[in-house]
């Protein structure tokens, strides 16, 4: 295991308290607004990926960008590849719900964080 993995899983592990690791409260991007601040997961299609250069790129789930239920930030790019195919694709990620500036937002430290759901078709 390299020690990006590593210190990505320990990332992850710190987020999850105690408890929450065994079950992890399961919600769609409609409800993530009222669990701010707790680490969930949270399942929802993805509308828009809008990469930031050379920066993070970010997932928009539940509608375009400003009007998005729930913003997924992709800090690390490398760890995920192409991220054109999420779009239309149905995602689960894991957690902490933060606020952005009105909005709901999950930021991924790691690929564990995201799973596929259902591969979708361009939006």
């Amino acid at each position: 295991m390299t020690r990006l993995n590593i210190l990505s899983m320990c990332m992850l592990l710190t987020l999850i308290p105690g408890s929450a690791q065994e079950k992890l409260n399961r919600y769609s991007i409609h409800e993530a607004m009222q669990h701010i601040g707790e680490v969930a997961s949270v399942r929802g299609a993805v509308t828009e990926v809008e990469n930031v250069g050379k920066g993070p790129a970010l997932f928009h789930l539940g509608g375009y960008h400003p009007d998005q239920v729930l913003t997924v930030v992709v800090s690390d790019t490398r760890l995920f590849g192409n991220l054109a195919p999420f779009r239309g694709s149905v995602i689960e990620v894991v957690g902490r719900i933060t606020l952005d500036h009105g909005k709901a937002r999950i930021q991924l430290a790691s690929r564990r964080q995201l799973r596929y759901i259902e591969w979708g078709t361009k939006m």
